[in-house]
């Protein structure tokens, strides 16, 4: 059987949440579909390399791989790290064993996002009508500007999930969701007016986040002190340097 080069989508590290029980989920996809896994297995390896899972059968729901880590593989003893990782091994529709591995984060608590589409037609009433001609929601344009998010302070070195003023995030997010909306409606529409709003909204959410004073819980006790909040030109995250861990070698 030929080999084929499935796509997972992996668009963040997977936050394992310690002392509660995770659902985690693996979609692949190959020639613009999502390609559904015939069967396989998960291992979930913690920071020093050793099986907090090994080898459990997953599930295939909605061409979906997926799998719920018990509260118990993940006790509070654990340290936080980032520097676990969940390993897929499944058998495709190519009928060959693929191996899908992923970063993984131990985490207190997750960050969640602060606004919705409330928050955008607040600012443009147009884009409530946008909404009730095509039956449409702007969740999707939300979500993905929460990933960039992520994904850009994951690029400075900071893990989102110790922030704890996650408000002072709201902004960017909003500045960044309206960019990605009338990027999309100018690609489609074609008028002028949407291409200005949406170079308009980079340059917002440019400047926002390059403004963005956090509180950063360094110590990783999940509360916030007043050592762990200052203010100061560009980007400022609350609490030091930062700890990232990285290059661990992982069982082969």
């Amino acid at each position: 059987m030929a080999f084929t080069d499935y796509a997972p989508r992996f668009s963040l590290p997977q936050y394992l949440v310690r002392g509660s029980d995770n659902p985690i989920e693996a979609a692949f996809y190959r020639d613009g579909a999502i390609s559904a896994p015939q069967f396989g297995t998960v291992t979930i390896y913690d920071s020093s390399g050793a099986a907090v899972v090994d080898g459990a059968s997953v599930t295939i729901a909605s061409s979906k791989a997926t799998y719920t880590v018990d509260s118990a593989d993940v006790p509070t003893t654990l340290d936080l790290s980032d520097r676990w990782q969940v390993r897929w091994t499944l058998t495709m529709a190519d009928g060959l064993e693929h191996v899908f591995p992923r970063e993984a984060h131990l985490v207190r608590m997750l960050l969640y996002p602060v606004i919705s589409d409330d928050d955008l037609t607040a600012l443009h009433g147009e884009l409530s009508v946008w909404k009730d001609r095509t039956s449409s929601s702007l969740q999707g344009y939300i979500d993905e500007a929460w990933l960039q998010l992520q994904s850009r302070l994951l690029q400075a070195g900071r893990r989102p999930w110790l922030i704890l003023s996650n408000s002072a995030l709201r902004l960017p997010h909003l500045y960044l969701s309206l960019a990605i909306v009338f990027r999309d409606l100018h690609s489609s529409a074609g008028a002028g007016k949407f291409a200005e709003m949406a170079e308009q909204y980079s340059r917002a959410w440019e400047q926002a986040f390059g403004t963005l004073t956090l509180r950063y819980d360094f110590d990783e006790d999940g509360l916030a002190s007043d050592s762990e909040r200052q203010s100061a030109p560009g980007v400022v995250f609350v609490g030091g340097p930062g700890g990232g861990n990285w290059g661990t070698v992982w069982p082969v």
